[in-house]
């Protein structure tokens, strides 16, 4: 039985009677029996019938090959045709042999019968082969590649890439071929006959597009000498970008990363010895949403870095080599407007606009579908903390919180929100039934604070350092609605009657919440049964031993109504970008300034406070707001009806009665820049020169 696959025990056919253009080798016995043999280092094979002439110019008989070399060739052993011929006689075949062939590494090896012919002994001449075997059952399929061309620019010299394909696997030297270019199943060129790979590739000019975005796929014949061998087509192969996925599905509580990767290379013009930047960006993005920047819509930045809204990518020069495993990677996430937008939405990847590559230019993916998915889970949700104070989560788990303090009411875990509140008796005289007394919502480095618990009744931004991107309606005298950047609603109810200076704090709870807040409003993940998780991390069953709010009182290094001072990060620093791109041009927008009605005060209130910041200067500034923040935590004094009876009064009391009136005022509060030429101070001391001189 004949050994049938690669080993190691298979013998070495040595070279012997080695000349510059061929060797040749007797197989005797005792010394050769049939079997297989490894070639030597170096590509030798059986000579072609047509060699058979000087090529072996010691022997007389030996063996030439009657078929061409196979194409393709690996371990599997592949038979050969060949014949016994004598030179000197005549070309004709005298006898007909039959060999194998097969490709052990880099070594071929031979199955060489033995045959007696003419006193016992048998030749086998070999001669050095170009051939080139490819490995076999290899699918025809397209490849990809550059090539430059050369232009002399003031005596420098100038390289164009241009785009080309092959058929693969590359054709036999040996073999003469002809192949077929098809673009979008339809027949475009035909080059040959050649044994020449070069001269059978489809080249940019001839592809008749100006744009990549299409399929191209080729057919190989082998020419023969009687008939053409039917045509071998490749699969089709998409030339341009394609996406990991044709339709991309999204919640609008999360996010959903898409890959981007070309499929051919993309080169670059430049001048050689100088030093061109060769590079270019890729983008996706949401037309609709680039025109109008309020609406609803699909926002994607670059996923490894979300201050960016493009993916940068290398083009290349001759010298460089393509990575065609290279991906680009976006997080695509929903831009909210409210509940009712739409399920539907349709993004486009697009080449910028720094390609010189001819073909790449201007180069779009045009429509890439993405649906939105949502149970409606955060619709119609409120949190909120009523007087007295009757709490509820967002998953609608009602439960009380009887004592003072400083809470955190509302924090969203990845974007920068927090909603704290202070609570107090609602009464007064330390007991009784507990309410909040005030609110403060911050955005990034936007903080928005309506107090009611001290000496003054404070309405208004205490940090507009990122420009207003929290959104404040005044519905009413008594209602408010502040609006944060992720589309949840705060609105606060300011009370009075026997609830004076007291409120209702409802939080209408958005998609970006869903799975992500925490503090007193809990998890809003749509289970009630977990709410009452604490600061820790560990579960509550309720809130009855107050555990779970007793965890969530604020720290003195966190607490907007106590500390001043806070250093706060802008809203950029922990979320993406809103990216506005027209034409494949991408332009970052730090935040998304939308949502303000006729009603918002924002853009007066955060104009008032960046004047008087910048008029004031920094410390007198920030002197200022200390001295309201004092103000803020001095409780009301019991105001009594006046009598002719002495009171028991103290100037500090009657310094803060005099304050509130005086600062609480609407004049005062809304136009400090417009009071006549009159110092509120200078008014306050005139006041107390009159009082106290009675």
């Amino acid at each position: 039985m004949t050994q049938q696959s690669c080993d190691t025990n298979v013998k070495d056919l040595s070279l012997r009677y080695v000349y510059p253009t061929y060797h040749y080798q007797y197989l005797r016995p005792p010394e050769h029996y049939e079997g297989w043999y490894r070639m030597p280092i170096g590509n030798w094979q059986i000579p072609a019938k047509s060699q058979m002439y000087s090529v072996c110019p010691n022997a007389i008989y030996f063996v030439v090959l009657t078929e061409e070399l196979p194409a393709t060739l690996g371990e599997e052993p592949k038979e050969l045709k060949t014949c016994i011929v004598n030179e000197e006689i005549s070309p004709n075949c005298l006898l007909d042999v039959v060999v194998k062939i097969r490709l052990c590494g880099e070594r071929i090896h031979y199955y060489l019968p033995y045959m007696t012919w003419q006193e016992s002994w048998t030749p086998y001449c070999f001669v050095p082969s170009t051939a080139v075997f490819l490995p076999p059952e290899q699918p025809v399929i397209v490849k990809p590649e550059l090539v430059y061309t050369e232009e002399n620019i003031g005596g420098r010299r100038m390289l164009t890439p241009s785009l080309q394909f092959k058929c693969m696997p590359e054709t036999n030297r040996t073999i003469i071929y002809k192949v077929k270019w098809y673009i979008d199943d339809v027949f475009t060129k035909e080059y040959g006959p050649s044994t020449d790979a070069e001269e059978l590739v489809l080249n940019e000019k001839d592809m008749g597009r100006d744009s990549l975005g299409f399929e191209v796929k080729c057919g190989v014949i082998e020419v023969n000498e009687t008939e053409d061998s039917s045509e071998t087509l490749s699969e089709p192969f998409y030339a341009g970008f394609q996406a990991s996925s044709e339709e991309i599905t999204v919640s609008k509580s999360s996010f959903e990363e898409v890959t981007i990767q070309q499929t051919v290379p993309m080169g670059c013009q430049y001048i050689e010895g100088e030093g061109t930047s060769c590079s270019t960006t890729v983008s996706l993005y949401d037309d609709n949403l680039s025109e109008h920047p309020c609406d609803a819509g699909i926002s994607a930045v670059n996923a490894d870095n979300d201050d960016m809204c493009t993916n940068q990518i290398q083009t290349l020069q001759k010298k460089d080599s393509w990575d065609s495993n290279k991906k680009y990677k976006f997080r695509v996430a929903t831009v909210d407007s409210n509940y009712d937008d739409g399920k539907e939405f349709g993004v486009r990847v697009q080449i910028g606009s720094t390609v010189d590559h001819a073909i790449w230019k201007g180069y779009t993916i045009e429509n890439i579908k993405v649906k939105v998915t949502d149970t409606g889970t955060y619709q119609n949700k409120m949190c909120y903390s009523h007087v007295d104070p009757h709490m509820r989560t967002g998953d609608g788990r009602p439960y009380e919180n009887q004592r003072e303090g400083y809470y955190m009411l509302f924090q969203h875990k990845i974007s920068d929100i927090e909603v704290q509140e202070r609570t107090k008796y609602c009464f007064g005289g330390g007991r009784g039934p507990v309410c909040a007394c005030a609110v403060a919502v911050r955005a990034g480095a936007d903080v928005f604070m309506i107090n009611r618990c001290g000496t003054i009744n404070f309405l208004d931004f205490v940090n507009c350092d990122d420009g207003g991107i929290i959104q404040v309606e005044k519905l009413n005298d008594a209602v408010y609605k502040i609006i944060t950047p992720t589309g949840t609603q705060v609105i606060v109810k300011l009370l009075g009657g026997r609830y004076q200076s007291t409120m209702n704090i409802d939080i209408i709870m958005s998609p970006k919440d869903l799975g992500n807040t925490q503090g007193l409003c809990g998890n809003f993940d749509g289970d009630p049964n977990n709410d009452f998780v604490l600061k820790d991390g560990t579960q509550a069953s309720n809130n009855n031993d107050y555990r779970f709010s007793e965890s969530w009182r604020l720290p003195g290094n966190i607490n907007l109504f106590t500390l001043s001072k806070r250093v706060l990060e802008k809203w950029a620093a922990r979320n993406e970008v809103t990216c506005r791109c027209v034409d494949g041009i991408c332009t970052v927008q730090k935040r998304r300034e939308c949502g303000r009605t006729a009603n918002s005060i924002t853009k007066k209130k955060c104009d008032i406070h960046s004047r008087k910041k910048r008029e004031m200067g920094p410390e007198k500034h920030q002197k200022e707001i200390d001295r309201l923040y004092k103000l803020m935590q001095t409780s009301r004094p019991a105001i009594v009806k006046r009598s002719t009876e002495e009171t028991n009064i103290t100037t500090e009391e009657a310094d803060a009665i005099c304050r509130e009136s005086i600062y609480s005022s609407p004049a005062i509060r809304e136009m400090p820049d417009k009071t006549a030429g009159k110092n509120p101070e200078k008014l306050l001391g005139n006041v107390f020169l009159v009082r106290f001189n009675l």
